[in-house]
């Protein structure tokens, strides 16, 4: 899953049940450590959990293709790979299908990748209350200005132990590695 968390200024009208609310300081008249935090977990959308259904997805799209074309399976065979962008430059994986083995080659495209990936968000579930995020589920706005991104778990573990850049998140900066470091061959990156 995913979770997401940020605390919500008080000038921000946000009801009760979507916030954990608590008070830090020595009393509860202590209104200065007050603190409105939102919470959302979004079942389904770690990493993992997306990367497989991601796999399955395009393993039964090539196989609806290859029906409708009354043609084989073409990434049956590891010398015709099925194309993945978000795998780094010449990876290979096999993915595994209702029986049906898959042969998968990386293309490094992280925009592809970007772009094929976006989907599994549900961005354009049914929004009962704006502003929306993952899933139609409400979200109050987060304010870039002044806001600390700190992530974990898989966000820390690209970061700090893939791209070799832990410390100070910085969106242009980060973005640019990862496209580097999507571009590169396997062959480097494994070395």
């Amino acid at each position: 899953s995913l979770q997401i968390a940020f605390e919500v200024p008080k000038s921000e009208e946000v009801a009760k049940s979507l916030m954990a609310e608590f008070n830090l300081g020595c009393s509860r008249s202590d209104l200065d450590h007050q603190y409105r935090v939102y919470v959302a977990t979004f079942l389904g959308i770690g990493a993992n959990t997306v990367r497989q259904s991601y796999e399955m997805n395009m393993v039964l799209d090539a196989l609806m293709k290859a029906a409708n074309a009354s043609m084989s399976l073409p990434c049956k065979n590891p010398e015709t790979p099925l194309q993945d962008p978000c795998l780094s430059q010449d990876q290979s994986d096999t993915v595994t299908v209702s029986d049906q083995t898959c042969h998968l080659v990386g293309t490094g495209d992280m925009s592809a990748c970007a772009q094929r990936l976006r989907p599994f968000l549900n961005q354009t579930a049914p929004c009962a209350k704006y502003p929306c995020s993952i899933n139609g589920a409400y979200q109050p706005d987060i304010s870039s200005k002044g806001t600390e991104f700190i992530g974990f778990a898989e966000f820390f573990y690209t970061m700090e132990d893939i791209l070799h850049m832990g410390g100070k998140y910085d969106s242009a900066i980060f973005h640019k590695a990862a496209q580097e470091y999507c571009g590169t061959k396997w062959s480097t990156i494994s070395e």
